[in-house]
């Protein structure tokens, strides 16, 4: 079991859901596409990825329960294997919102 420390956040990341506003760069990412950086100049940094919360560190300043919905930046954290399955290691700080039920 891997234990989450300080402000950080472990996320499952939800693979097939981008977000993005311009559903062409979505299609392409979905596809595995390659795009000549001329064609979307700076897409790639404005995709953001949704993952599941797995576990998270002592010091984080929000109340997390595992299975939260969560948006962060498609080239934030670090990547993880555990028990074959991937992970991405956040700081809090890297995560954009957080999906909460009305």
């Amino acid at each position: 079991m891997l234990r989450v420390l300080n402000n950080r956040v472990l996320v499952r990341p939800n693979e097939d859901e981008y977000t993005d506003s311009n559903p062409e760069v979505t299609r392409i990412l979905k596809e595995g596409l390659l795009v000549a950086p001329d064609v979307y100049e700076g897409a790639f940094k404005k995709v953001a990825m949704k993952g599941t919360v797995v576990s998270w560190g002592n010091s984080c300043k929000y109340n997390y329960k595992t299975g939260d919905i969560v948006i962060y930046g498609r080239f934030s954290g670090v990547n993880h294997l555990i028990n074959g399955i991937k992970h991405i290691l956040l700081m809090e700080e890297d995560l954009h919102a957080k999906e909460e039920n009305d």
